[in-house]
């Protein structure tokens, strides 16, 4: 028995001796740079079609269609790090008139964007002109963002000397809605509904058609003979990660339990979905995923073969689990 062990042990050093890691990655490009790689599972940042780490961010002109309230605007958009901003006065002006209107204050003196809900905006020149043909270094703002007196944390970029936001962010505090048509690649905002972060997560094969709709997304390599999976969601959402999921039996009944995390990232949006190649092992699901609600309560999701044709429907499926609890 003894003898065995020491076989055992030895063999496990000599292949962590060896440079697999290396060799795993070198079946890829040279445009591929490996974070953290070990020798069966590496993480791949992809950032403006290009593979690394995120060093400097950048803002690259979106092609996204954007339509308020069914009628197609001409916004002069950035895409940084996966989220859509849009310069705050093109946004104000085409608002103007609509139920949720504001205007847009610069104090010079106290060096403050002051954001007045209901009010029609000033126009100041400029608004809706220009559009964006190179990527730039967007550069973060160091104004205070002040919302009808009262000063509020909104991160915002200046980008060729305007002052750019978060799409999203502008829509939960002026309660407007935004969703996102990956189909039609378009963004879609309807001033007649509230904001809604309701989740809308689908899972799908990550074909080279589908991912020509996104600028960048995550991936993750769990098995490089595995499928290729992509995750999105038609609202932002945060703690995102990719787990296994193990389970147990009590009887008749089947719990399951978030395993370790394999790969995860602070927030998940439309526009910077998730791939992840992995192997479906079976009838039991081994992997899933999880996240934080607005509500600040943890969700999880088994990822499971649907047990449909090409011809009926999506392979995969998610299904949601309580932790811990049986179904």
């Amino acid at each position: 028995m003894k003898k065995i062990v020491r076989f055992i042990l030895v063999i496990l050093i000599i292949t962590m001796c060896t440079p697999q890691a290396a060799l795993a990655v070198s079946n890829y490009t040279d445009d591929f740079i490996p974070i953290s790689p070990s020798p069966d599972d590496y993480y791949l940042s992809y950032i403006q079609g290009d593979v690394g780490v995120e060093k400097n961010l950048t803002a690259t002109p979106t092609d996204s269609i954007v339509y308020v309230d069914g009628v197609q605007k001409n916004f002069q958009a950035y895409n940084v790090d996966g989220n859509n901003y849009l310069k705050l006065r093109d946004l104000a002006y085409t608002l103007s008139g609509s139920p949720k209107q504001f205007d847009v204050v610069w104090d010079s003196q106290n060096g403050t964007i002051n954001l007045l809900r209901n009010q029609p905006y000033t126009v100041v020149g400029g608004e809706m002109t220009g559009k964006g043909s190179s990527a730039v270094t967007p550069v973060e703002t160091g104004a205070r963002i002040i919302l009808d007196s009262q000063e509020v944390s909104l991160f915002a970029y200046i980008i060729e000397g305007n002052n750019y936001f978060k799409l999203r962010d502008i829509a939960e505090i002026f309660d407007f809605n935004v969703t996102w048509d990956g189909t039609n690649n378009a963004i879609i905002i309807h001033t007649s509904e509230s904001y809604s972060a309701d989740y809308n997560i689908q899972i799908d094969r990550a074909t080279d058609e589908l991912l020509d709709n996104y600028i960048s997304f995550h991936e993750y390599i769990n098995d490089e003979d595995g499928a290729r999976l992509i995750i999105r969601t038609d609202t932002e959402i945060k703690d995102f990660a990719f787990i296994s999921v193990d389970y147990d039996n009590a009887g008749d009944k089947l719990f399951f339990l978030a395993g370790d995390t394999l790969f995860s990232v602070d927030e998940l949006s439309p526009e910077k979905p998730f791939v992840v190649k992995l192997m479906i092992p079976g009838s039991v699901p081994a992997y899933g995923i999880s996240f934080v609600d607005e509500n600040g309560v943890e969700r999880y999701y088994t990822i499971n073969l649907s047990g449909r044709g090409e011809e009926e429907g999506p392979p995969y499926i998610l299904l949601e689990f309580e932790n811990g609890n049986s179904k």
